[in-house]
């Protein structure tokens, strides 16, 4: 919710070469308006959610072009831009199941030149996956390693963990583990007015309630087998609020925070020690919850057996893996490639993504017929 991660890779038989990177923050208006129509009892009319999906791309467009005019680069020279989009509401279950983004993918095309791929999760969805999270299978290729397993715990506003086989062409095993950043993001904004805990510091000066963090453990999701998927319909600040009014609506929010960051290490550690029970697997983080000091010190505490670092050590910055993973997706659906999921009772290889091709047709007619050509 706090704006576009891009990374301008080049893929290569040997793994990712990153060229360029950058963070374009939305307007404090946009992301205002985005926070709020995630609300679950907002109600938005037909025009405010398209005329927020031309926005949304409009700022990644406007985002791609300019990362590319400072990194010296035409667009004509780029394969394909892969867009995440911006989720509203992911509800993969149930008789009409869907994961739905925004950031309209032909605006995108339109405004850059440049083949667009995005709605990535539909057809996931379609044939009964959860439709996230879809990073496994490039963890997989990218941080594998053919002599020990790995783990990969993705930290953005929800966690989700990708355990890695040393075994050649076995699958990822992956899902959302709970809760990332999102609950003590919107705690800070709550009583903070700030979007994030910086490095975890708020967190670190309050003491973790026992019983709040056992009645959170307690939620259904925890106790579900993968594979799950889960987002901030159900970890809001609704989650939180039920809890800490039932209990004592007077407790230090400090208290709340640090207890909030606790919830995240404990479920992301419980993930880890139930698919991946070897103490001798890393456990290599990436998303903004690789930049939480406090919650890092609290995983490795969590897991001493195991280390603990970030993606850096495996040749890509944390904070651009995932920017990274969706343009391996979209070079895995231009070049008809499916990609092996795990989101399913029942692992799939599906082509993801819907491709958008900003080709200029012109023609000129010739003895009634009209002559074509595609640009």
């Amino acid at each position: 919710m706090d704006g576009a991660d891009l990374a301008l890779i080049a893929l290569k038989s040997s793994g990712v070469e990153t060229v360029s990177t950058r963070t374009a923050a939305f307007s404090a208006d946009l992301r205002g308006r985005l926070i709020q129509a995630i609300e679950p009892a907002q109600k938005l009319s037909l025009h405010d959610i398209a005329t927020l999906d031309i926005e949304v791309a409009q700022h990644f467009a406007k985002c791609v072009n300019e990362t590319l005019k400072a990194a010296n680069v035409s667009n004509d020279s780029v394969v394909a831009i892969g867009t995440h989009g911006q989720t509203l509401r992911h509800h993969p279950v149930g008789p009409m199941p869907y994961s739905w983004q925004i950031g309209n993918a032909a605006t995108i095309a339109a405004l850059t030149g440049i083949t667009t791929v995005a709605d990535f999760r539909s057809m996931d969805v379609a044939f009964g996956g959860q439709g996230a999270p879809l990073v496994p299978p490039f963890h997989q290729w990218c941080f594998s390693s053919p002599v020990e397993q790995r783990v990969v715990a993705n930290i953005g506003g929800i966690a989700n963990i990708s355990v890695l086989s040393g075994q050649p062409g076995a699958a990822p095993v992956g899902y959302d583990c709970g809760p990332g950043n999102c609950l003590m993001d919107v705690w800070t904004a709550l009583h903070r007015g700030e979007p994030f805990d910086n490095n975890g510091e708020w967190s670190a000066s309050g003491k973790v309630i026992p019983e709040l963090l056992n009645e959170w453990l307690r939620d259904e999701y925890f106790a579900m087998a993968p594979p799950k998927s889960t987002g901030r319909e159900m970890f809001n600040i609704d989650f939180i609020s039920r809890r800490v009014s039932a209990r004592d609506p007077n407790m230090p929010a400090c208290d709340v925070q640090a207890t909030l960051a606790q919830l995240t290490t404990e479920t992301i550690a419980r993930a880890v020690e139930l698919s991946s029970p070897t103490d001798s697997a890393g456990v290599f983080v990436c998303g903004g919850g690789a930049f939480n000091e406090n919650l890092m010190t609290k995983l490795r505490a969590r897991l001493p057996a195991r280390h603990v670092a970030t993606t850096a050590e495996l040749g890509v910055a944390p904070d651009f893996v995932e920017a990274t993973a969706f343009a391996w997706l979209a070079q895995q659906r231009i070049s008809n490639c499916p990609v092996r999921l795990t989101t399913s009772i029942r692992p799939q290889r599906l082509l993801l993504g819907a491709v958008h091709e900003p080709r200029i047709e012109s023609w000129t007619p010739t003895l009634g017929q009209k002559k074509r050509s595609a640009k």
